[in-house]
């Protein structure tokens, strides 16, 4: 495959990892809202522990096959498989999960405008990629239209809504998922993007399962019950936040990750925001977000930020050296 057909393929890996992502906002709202989970101690909490159980008979033997498989570079690399699954899974989405329960599904995705702005100049400033007319103009076009977005939806009044609680949650959120994107980028020098995927999430998963086991004394554990009282509907929903965010997405993002500078990378984030827009239509009773003219020449604009962030020259091209995980012996 050419190196420009490699980074195509990863663009569009990008491009749908964030769709999937975003449709995630209006279906985290509606469990967290109108199923028994909104009844749960801690919320964010049980929703994350129960998407995510459902990978343990597929992720967890797959992560064991894997770091067995790749035993000599564990020593060098196990520390940062660790750190995805406690900032990848344990830290962004109990933060995330959480956020959702305070602000509505697009509001938060227009808040997670803050991950890319962390993200970028984390990925000029850890990983020293260059900074380009394109990356700037770019990155200020999308986050210049997702604050507009931001402004029209603070007009909405959904009940139960807390936007300063929401706002502080999100930013930890980018912070953390900065964190996540940078020692991912490390470690895909090394590692396919399918085994940092599932060896990450796998790990993460173990340290969710310790965390929830640890919360127990205080009040706060999952109740299991609770999967008797959901609907097919319902099943359905967290069937794909397992299996369709929690780990397809995952790998999706992770190879666009392998090709993309990380500085790049993270303006894609700005994307969530037409796809949890266009989602939210979807949503029953008084969780429906309507849309309107303003609201779609916003998202147009942040698709037209991303797409100069991804511009570049023929002259820039240059093709890197073979990552090691493709020299495995």
């Amino acid at each position: 495959m050419s190196f420009q057909r490699h980074r195509a393929f990863g663009i569009a890996a990008l491009v749908l990892s964030m769709v999937g992502w975003g449709v995630t906002f209006c279906l985290n709202r509606f469990l967290l809202r109108h199923t028994p989970v909104a009844a749960e101690p801690w919320s964010g909490l049980s929703l994350t522990v129960l998407r995510f159980a459902l990978l343990v008979p597929l992720i967890v033997p797959w992560t064991a096959v894997i770091l067995w498989r790749r035993r000599r570079h564990l020593r060098r690399d196990l520390f940062g498989l660790c750190g995805l699954g406690l900032f990848g899974v344990v830290g962004y989405y109990l933060l995330a999960n959480t956020a959702q329960v305070y602000a509505s599904a697009s509001m938060n995705a227009v808040l997670h405008q803050m991950t890319p702005l962390v993200a970028f100049v984390g990925g000029l400033v850890v990983l020293r990629e260059r900074l380009t007319a394109a990356k700037l103009i770019g990155t200020v076009l999308a986050l210049a239209a997702a604050v507009a977005y931001s402004l029209i939806e603070a007009g909405a009044d959904f009940q139960g809504d807390n936007i300063p609680l929401a706002v502080l949650l999100i930013f930890l959120t980018a912070l953390d998922w900065t964190v996540y994107m940078l020692i991912a980028k490390r470690l895909l020098a090394r590692w396919s993007p399918i085994d940092v995927s599932v060896a990450g999430n796998g790990l993460g998963i173990v340290l969710l399962m310790l965390l929830a086991a640890a919360l127990r004394p205080l009040g706060l554990a999952v109740r299991w019950s609770i999967l008797a009282e959901l609907g097919a509907v319902h099943w359905a929903v967290i069937l794909y936040l397992a299996f369709g965010a929690g780990l397809l997405c995952y790998i999706l993002y992770n190879a666009g990750l392998r090709t993309v500078e990380a500085s790049r990378a993270a303006v894609f984030t700005y994307l969530l925001v037409p796809a949890a827009m266009v989602s939210a239509l979807w949503l029953p009773g008084d969780l429906k977000e309507p849309l309107s003219l303003w609201k779609c020449l916003c998202a147009a604009g942040i698709i037209a930020g991303v797409a100069m962030v991804t511009w570049r020259s023929v002259d820039a091209q240059t093709p890197g050296p073979a990552p090691e995980s493709n020299r495995q012996g």
